[in-house]
């Protein structure tokens, strides 16, 4: 359930947001209610979430030059 992967990728990050849960209130769209949390809060999400997308530019630049590498080594 979308809940709960929220709920644990928040937790491996240190992060929880208190009021996570299901919006009961329109179970025909599995809609899940992110709550309120306080700034700092919010803040540290920011910071990860920004943190896993200069990784994963990182790694597609890695994979980039590691498949230039095998294609060079090819000819």
């Amino acid at each position: 359930m979308a809940t709960e992967a929220v709920r644990d990728a928040l937790a491996e990050a240190g992060i929880v947001f208190p009021s996570l849960g299901v919006d009961y209130g329109s179970p025909h769209l599995g809609l899940v209610n992110l709550g309120r949390v306080r700034p700092d809060v919010a803040a540290r999400l920011a910071n990860e979430l920004m943190r896993g997308r200069r990784l994963a530019v990182e790694v597609g630049a890695l994979k980039k030059e590691l498949e230039a590498l095998r294609q060079g080594g090819k000819t």
